[in-house]
C-alpha cells in the first residue's frame, strides 16, 4: 500500500467548511472512480510553535506504485487546473507532499514484538 500524504491550509478568508467540502469531492471522486483505494481527511490539532505541519492533512491510499503512477497519468491528462483539482488548486495556500509505502506485515509485527 502507498500512502499519499498532504498536508495544507487553505487561502485566507476562506470559510473551513467550504475548503473542507471542494477537498473532500476531489478525493471521493479519486476513490469512486477507483483511481485511489481510500482516502483520510484530518486536521493538525496543535497550533503555534508546537507544530510545523500546516493545518491539515490528506492521506491518500493507493493499491501499490502502479496505481500511483496511473492516477498521477489520469490526472495530468485532466490538467492540474481544470475540474475538481483545478477548484482545489484555486483554494491551497501552502501544501507539502510525502509518499509513504506500507513495511510488510511481517517487519512491522517484527518491530513490535521487539518493543516488548
Amino acid at each position: 500500500m502507498i500512502h499519499y500524504n498532504v498536508w495544507f491550509t487553505f487561502k485566507d478568508g476562506l470559510e473551513e467548511n467550504r475548503g473542507l467540502a471542494v477537498v473532500e469531492e476531489f478525493l471521493r471522486g479519486l476513490s469512486s472512480s477507483g483511481e485511489a483505494a481510500s482516502f483520510r481527511l484530518l486536521q493538525n490539532k496543535s497550533e503555534g510553535p508546537r507544530t510545523k505541519l500546516p493545518r491539515y492533512q490528506a492521506v491518500i491510499e493507493f493499491a501499490d506504485e502502479a496505481a500511483l503512477s496511473e492516477a498521477m497519468k489520469h490526472q495530468a491528462a485532466r490538467g492540474i487546473h481544470h475540474g475538481a483539482h483545478g477548484r482545489l488548486v484555486d483554494i491551497v495556500s501552502e501544501f507539502r507532499v510525502e509518499i509513504f509505502r506500507v513495511l510488510s506485515e511481517e517487519f512491522a509485527a517484527m518491530q513490535y514484538a521487539c518493543e516488548i
